[in-house]
């Protein structure tokens, strides 16, 4: 088949799949490589961001301002309402920013444009752009979210990562060390609540307090080792109560 042939056929089926089938793209990314096939990649919207400069030089990159790797992911994100797969990228938590690797002649890097992207995936992690909201203002950076659980119909869980930096001097040298932290956000009813505690949830979902206070008391120990696997063990649960 020609190519060009190819290409028609493909672009006269896809408003209908991004429109009957909006999780098409999470299972289906072959059929949206087709479609860059055909471009290159210095005409694709996505290669259209700012050049990136690392400015804060890390000391050791197993301390580093990115999301779990000094190194690129291989990943995906949805642009201006477009699918790009088989990028490289980076998340930037110390200034909120999704770092792309675009190797030519003049750039090595591109920060990519944060009004414009809709959700993006880094290995198995997926982070979406949530809705400006009062209770996320404090926290919410260029607006990008960690979605931790999103299988049930009642309950929703995010958590927003954000890193903080330190000087240090090596060998009369300015390096930077970096610390991680983690604000988890329940969105329920069209709500959003920031969870600091166990009180938290409580007071937002009183109906469920025996099943929080209960499922606290036999997980302390997961909650010390590990809060992102506790609040997705105790919200499965929750959402399993509501069907």
């Amino acid at each position: 088949m020609r190519p060009l042939l190819l290409l028609y056929l493909v672009c006269l089926f896809s408003s209908n799949l991004l429109t009957s089938q909006p999780n098409y793209i999470d299972k289906n990314p072959n059929y949206y490589s087709v479609l860059d096939s055909f471009s290159k990649e210095e005409n694709r919207s996505i290669y259209n961001g700012l050049e990136y400069f690392d400015i804060y030089r890390c000391w050791d990159t197993d301390n580093n301002k990115f999301y779990q790797s000094y190194d690129f992911f291989n990943g995906t994100v949805v642009y201006d309402g477009e699918p790009f797969f088989n990028l490289k990228l980076k998340y930037n938590l110390l200034d909120d920013l999704i770092i792309l690797e675009f190797v030519n002649k003049k750039v090595n890097y591109l920060q990519l444009n944060s009004n414009m992207v809709e959700s993006f995936f880094l290995g198995d992690s997926k982070f979406v752009r949530l809705p400006i909201n009062e209770e996320l203002t404090s926290f919410y950076g260029n607006g990008f979210f960690k979605e931790i659980n999103n299988t049930g119909t009642k309950y929703k869980l995010y958590v927003k990562l954000k890193k903080e930096k330190h000087k240090i001097i090596k060998d009369n040298k300015l390096y930077y060390t970096f610390n991680e932290k983690a604000t988890y956000v329940l969105c329920f009813d069209d709500q959003f609540l920031k969870i600091n505690s166990k009180k938290d949830l409580i007071k937002g979902i009183p109906l469920r307090k025996k099943e929080i206070q209960t499922f606290y008391s036999k997980n302390n120990r997961l909650y010390k080792r590990d809060k992102e696997l506790f609040y997705e063990k105790l919200f499965n649960q929750l959402n399993n109560l509501e069907k």
